[in-house]
C-alpha cells in the first residue's frame, strides 16, 4: 500500500515536471514564432508642424489599435478623456505598431486641423489634415505597406495555440483524475433550472462584447450575476452563520471563502491573457504587467486602485468581494435592519441616482473607481438578492401553483429577452434588474413547468462553467476569427456560432482543468 502511494507521489512530480517543461517549450516556441513575425523597425514618429494635430490610433488589417497600447512615448502631447493625443508643440510622438501588411494612422481632419509629419523608417511622410469635412471620429492615413507576414499568420498561429493549450489540460486532468481514482466523487445537486439561466445570461454577455448590434443591452447579464451572487450569499448565512460569531471575523470569513473559490479561475485567465498576447504580437512587458495591473493580479481593484484591466470583465469578481465583505458584514451586525431597511433603502437610492445620472447599468467607463464600476452598483443588487432569499423563504413553506410560477417566469424572460436583444443602454435597465428577481425567486421555487423540464445534469453543467465563459471570452475575443475563416468564405453568422462554440469548449476544459487541480491538492 505504501508503495502504491509512493508510486501516485512520483507520479504526480513526473506529470508537473512534464508541464513544466511543456509550459517553457510553448512560450519559447510561440515567443521565438512571434518575433519571427514581426516587423524589425515598427518605431514610428508623429511631428505636428503647425495649428491642431489630434491622433485617434492606428488600424492594422482591420483591427483597432488605441494610443494607450501603441505609444511608446508621450512626449508633450496631451491626453483628452477620449483617448486621444493632442500636439502641444513641436515634439514627436513616439508609437510602435504591430506587424501588418495594411496599416493606417487616424487622425483628426477638418477645417482647422494642420500638418504632420510621420517617420517610418527614417523615411518621411506628411499628411495635411486639413478637409472642409470634419472627421470628428478620425480620417484614416495610410502607411506604406510592409513586406512582411501578415496579420492572418499571426492569428493561425494564436489559435494553434489555443489548441496546444486545451489538450495539454485535457492530458493533465486526466492524469490528475485517475492519480485519485480511488477516492469517491460526491456530486452536488444544483437547481439546474438557474444553472441553465446563469449559462443564457452569461452567452447573452459574450455576444454582447462580440457584437453588441445583436444584443445591444447584453451588459446586464453583470447585474443578473449579482442578485444571483446576492441570493446565495444569503443561503450561505442562513446556514452557516453564528451569533456567538464576530461580525468582522464572519465577513472576512466568507469573504476569503469567495475569493479563493475565484482566483484560480482568475489565475488561469490572467495567464492566458498574457500568452496571447504575446501570440498576438501585442506591445506587454512583465513591468508593464506588473506596475499596471497588479491590483487587478490581486483582485482588488474594485476599490479603485487600478486605471486599467487586463481582463475585460476581470473587474466584476473585485466589485462581487469588495461589495460581498460589506453586504456580509452588514448581514452578521444588523440582519433584520439590514434585510428590512438599510438593503431596499440602498437599492433604490443608487438605482434612482444612476437613473437620474448615468440613465443606464452599462458600465461606460474603463477607470475603476469605487462609483462608476459595478461595485457601488453591485452593492445595491446584492442587498436585493438577499431580500429575493429572504421572500423565497416564506414562499417555498406555501403551497405555489406550478401554472403561475410558469406564467411569471415566461413574463420575466420575455422581458428580459426583448430589453438584452432589441434595447441598447436605457432606463428599462432598472425595470428589468426588478424582472431578474421575480425570475430567480420563481426559479429556486423549482416547482415551475420550466424547471421540471430544465432538471437534468447537463443544464447544470453549462452553469458551472459560466464563470470560466465570462472570465476567458475577451481573451479569445482577441483573435480575428473572421480573418481566420476567411479562405472558407463562410457567413458572419457561422463564424460567430463557431466562436461561441470554441468559447463554450475552452471554458469547459479550464474549468475541469482547475476543478482537477483543486481536487488533487484537497485530498493530499
Amino acid at each position: 500500500m505504501l508503495n502504491d502511494n509512493h508510486s501516485e507521489v512520483t507520479l504526480i512530480k513526473k506529470v508537473y515536471f512534464i508541464f513544466c517543461l511543456v509550459c517553457i517549450f510553448i512560450l519559447v516556441f510561440f515567443i521565438a514564432r512571434n518575433v519571427s513575425l514581426k516587423n524589425p523597425d515598427t518605431i514610428i514618429s508623429i511631428t505636428a508642424q503647425d495649428k491642431n494635430v489630434t491622433f485617434r490610433g492606428a488600424s492594422i488589417d482591420g483591427e483597432w489599435w488605441g494610443p494607450d497600447v501603441i505609444v511608446d512615448d508621450i512626449a508633450s502631447w496631451s491626453k483628452t478623456e477620449n483617448n486621444t493625443l493632442t500636439a502641444v508643440n513641436d515634439q514627436s510622438l513616439i508609437i510602435s505598431l504591430p506587424t501588418g501588411r495594411n496599416r493606417a494612422l487616424y487622425f483628426n481632419s477638418g477645417p482647422n486641423e494642420g500638418i504632420v509629419v510621420v517617420n517610418v523608417n527614417e523615411e518621411n511622410f506628411e499628411f495635411n489634415l486639413k478637409s472642409d469635412v470634419a472627421y470628428e471620429l478620425g480620417y484614416p492615413y495610410n502607411l506604406p505597406n510592409l513586406d512582411v507576414a501578415s496579420r492572418y499568420d499571426i492569428t493561425v498561429n494564436t489559435i494553434l495555440f489555443i489548441v496546444v493549450l486545451s489538450l495539454f489540460m485535457m492530458f493533465l486532468s486526466f492524469l490528475l483524475k485517475h492519480s485519485c481514482e480511488t477516492n469517491s466523487t460526491v456530486y452536488i445537486e444544483k437547481n439546474s433550472s438557474i444553472e441553465m439561466m446563469r449559462f443564457f445570461i452569461i452567452m447573452c454577455v459574450v455576444i454582447h462584447h462580440y457584437n453588441s448590434n445583436i444584443t445591444p443591452a447584453g451588459y446586464l447579464g453583470v447585474d443578473f450575476f449579482f442578485l444571483l451572487s446576492g441570493f446565495l450569499l444569503m443561503q450561505h448565512y442562513s446556514s452557516k452563520q453564528s451569533i456567538f460569531e464576530n461580525a468582522a471575523i464572519a465577513a472576512f470569513n466568507y469573504t476569503k471563502g469567495r475569493y479563493f473559490r475565484l482566483i484560480p479561475y482568475y489565475l488561469l485567465a490572467f495567464v492566458v491573457c498574457i500568452l496571447v498576447n504575446i501570440c498576438l504580437g501585442e506591445p506587454m512587458s512583465l513591468s508593464y504587467v506588473f506596475e499596471n495591473n497588479i491590483w487587478e493580479l490581486l483582485m482588488v481593484d474594485g476599490f479603485g486602485m487600478s486605471n486599467g484591466t487586463m481582463i475585460a470583465t476581470g473587474w466584476y469578481c473585485s466589485a462581487l468581494i469588495v461589495a460581498g465583505f460589506l453586504v456580509y458584514f452588514l448581514l452578521s451586525k444588523y440582519r433584520e435592519t439590514y434585510l428590512y431597511f438599510i438593503a431596499p433603502v440602498c437599492f433604490f437610492v443608487i438605482l434612482t441616482w444612476m437613473y437620474q445620472n448615468i440613465g443606464h447599468l452599462n458600465r461606460w467607463t474603463q477607470i475603476d473607481t469605487f462609483t462608476w464600476t459595478g461595485t457601488l452598483r453591485g452593492f445595491a443588487e446584492l442587498g436585493l438578492g438577499c431580500v429575493c432569499y429572504k421572500i423565497y423563504s416564506m414562499l417555498k413553506r406555501k403551497k405555489n401553483n406550478p401554472s403561475v410560477n410558469t406564467v411569471i417566469e415566461l413574463v420575466c424572460l420575455s422581458y428580459i429577452a426583448y430589453v438584452i436583444f432589441n434595447l441598447g443602454e436605457s432606463k428599462a435597465d432598472f425595470i428589468c434588474v426588478l424582472f431578474m428577481a421575480v425570475l430567480i425567486v420563481s426559479l429556486f421555487m423549482g416547482n415551475s413547468f420550466l424547471s421540471i423540464i430544465l432538471k437534468n445534469r447537463f443544464a447544470s453543467f453549462l452553469g458551472s462553467i459560466s464563470v470560466s465563459i465570462y472570465l476567458l471570452h475577451p481573451i479569445l475575443q482577441k483573435i480575428n476569427w473572421y480573418n481566420f475563416f476567411s479562405p472558407f468564405n463562410l457567413s458572419y453568422e457561422i463564424v460567430l456560432i463557431i466562436y461561441l462554440f470554441t468559447v463554450v469548449l475552452f471554458s469547459a476544459i479550464s474549468t475541469y482543468f482547475i476543478d482537477q487541480i483543486i481536487n488533487h491538492f484537497s485530498k493530499r
